[in-house]
């Protein structure tokens, strides 16, 4: 079978399995019908977390299945590897406090938001961090752990990053409020995420990052999350123009995530060549 042809079958088994698996969930713990698809009532934060757990063993489920009988290779042990995974985790925090704090900070020096503290409610910060957790693990593992991975396989590292990189960001495409610069930094988004992928073929730093990426912005500073509102313990307006501010789409439709995503992806291109080619200089002395 030709990789793009694996692909699209990948894809389309995510749809079913993970689909399948959160109606499952959902009617498990007592939601309607109208609710699943949409037309009824909004799920609660409760609930969106359970059904998104259902979701994630469907995701870990087509995963192994994946590499085990289609691509017929065991998985990886360097995808799981802690030997790098203190200064990995060091690093995925300083790069996305980096991009969401500063654009954030010059958004409020320039009055094009404001922020509002409510009362803080443990609740919501546990139950979100829980929410973020399911979401980051089940579109590492498919983005980045299994179909960037095939793609590298057959195409240039290269290549494979740009290709599952805009996957990514199409399979958010059906999200409210999606907008086209939201699609850009998506894109962006998946570029940085799996860039170190292709450098270190090691996923921590993918979930760390996509975690702390989600987590910071809601509940801490009230936006939207890939255009999804999320209760949170900030209250955010918006007085700029959506390009700045992002609009409904949240910090992602914004210009200023935009340059400062860019300039992460260099400077993270350049630390892991440097990196491994370090690495390989220390091999060869030993």
């Amino acid at each position: 079978m030709k990789y793009y042809t694996r692909i699209l079958v990948y894809i389309v088994l995510l749809f079913f399995a993970v689909g399948f698996l959160q109606i499952v969930g959902a009617l498990m713990v007592g939601v309607g019908f109208d609710e699943i698809t949409g037309s009824g009532n909004e799920l609660t934060l409760m609930e969106d977390t359970i059904v998104s757990y259902f979701g994630l063993a469907g995701t870990i489920a087509l995963f192994f299945f994946a590499f085990q009988k289609i691509e017929e290779i065991s998985v990886p042990k360097s995808f799981f590897s802690t030997h790098q995974l203190k200064r990995d985790t060091l690093l995925a925090v300083i790069t996305v406090v980096s991009i969401i704090g500063i654009g954030t900070a010059i958004l409020l020096l320039s009055n094009q938001i404001s922020l509002t503290p409510l009362p803080f409610d443990g609740g919501i910060v546990l139950t979100t961090f829980l929410l973020f957790v399911s979401v980051s693990i089940q579109e590492e593992l498919f983005c980045r752990g299994l179909i960037q991975k095939t793609l590298m396989r057959s195409i240039s590292p290269y290549t494979a990053l740009i290709v599952a990189s805009f996957l990514f960001a199409l399979l958010h495409a059906f999200n409210p409020n999606f907008s086209l610069l939201g699609f850009i930094n998506l894109t962006l988004s998946g570029v940085l995420l799996g860039l170190v992928f292709m450098h270190t073929e090691n996923l921590w730093f993918c979930f760390v990052a996509h975690l702390i990426w989600n987590f910071i912005q809601a509940p801490f500073l009230g936006f939207n999350v890939s255009g999804n509102e999320i209760q949170s313990i900030t209250q955010i307006q918006l007085y700029g123009p959506t390009y700045l501010t992002g609009g409904k789409f949240g910090y992602e439709g914004s210009i200023l995530c935009t340059a400062l995503s860019v300039i992460a992806i260099f400077i993270l291109d350049l630390y892991f060549r440097k990196r491994n080619k370090e690495s390989v200089r220390l091999s060869d002395i030993g």
